[in-house]
Parts: structure tokens; C-alpha cells; sequence
């Protein structure tokens, strides 16, 4: 499960989006939440689900980059913010990395998924 008072100190666009608009913490950030042992986390990766994204980008201030895959980027205190409006097992299939760390404060979901297929 994981640290909710870890979260309750993530930048307040990140708990906005999460608690208002049921977005997903993915990365470095769900292991960041997820691990005890990661000392702190600068880096956070959201994805907003579509059927929000008409809501949730009033958050998004002008002043914000694009990123890559058409995402923004915001960077507030010190914290780096990625924000993509996207399908989340679009993101779970297109995700390089064999491990998939990912949080959902909406629903107290939480999790690391393996790949784990050999061929």
C-alpha cells in the first residue's frame, strides 16, 4: 500500500489531479510512494484518464512546457510534473520498463507489475 502522508506532501497540482479528476501516479513517483527506502522524489509522472482531461487541464497553468507524447510539463518548487492524458493500459503496453510502479490515491490502488512474460 501506499504512504499516503508521502503523498499528502506531493505538489498540490498532483493531489489535485489525483483526488479530483482520478489521475494515476506512474514511475519513480508510485515507487517513491510505494518504497519506504527512496529518499525523496522530484519527479512526478501523472496520467490523466481522457474521459477527465477536459477538466483536469483547467489545472495546467500557461506557463506550462510540452513534453514528449503531448504532455506537459510543469515545474513547481523544485518538482519536475508531467502530465499526459492518455489511457492507462495504453501506458501500461508502451512502457519500456519490465517493472511498472503505479498508484491511485482515488481508489488506494496500488502496485508493481512485472512484464514477467518469457518467450
Amino acid at each position: 500500500m501506499f504512504n499516503y502522508e508521502r503523498f499528502s506532501n506531493a505538489p498540490i497540482i498532483v493531489r489535485n489531479l489525483c483526488t479530483n479528476y482520478s489521475s494515476y501516479i506512474i514511475g519513480g513517483a508510485a515507487k517513491y510512494l510505494l518504497d519506504d527506502n527512496c529518499e525523496q522524489c522530484k519527479d512526478w509522472d501523472i496520467v490523466v484518464p481522457l474521459y477527465q482531461w477536459h477538466l483536469a487541464q483547467r489545472l495546467i497553468p500557461k506557463s506550462a512546457y510540452h513534453n514528449t507524447f503531448g504532455g506537459s510539463k510543469i515545474i513547481d518548487h523544485g518538482n519536475y510534473i508531467d502530465i499526459w492524458a492518455a489511457d492507462i493500459g495504453f501506458v501500461m503496453e508502451n512502457n519500456p520498463s519490465n517493472e511498472f510502479y503505479i498508484v491511485h490515491p482515488s481508489s488506494k490502488f496500488s502496485g508493481i507489475l512485472n512484464r514477467g512474460l518469457k518467450k
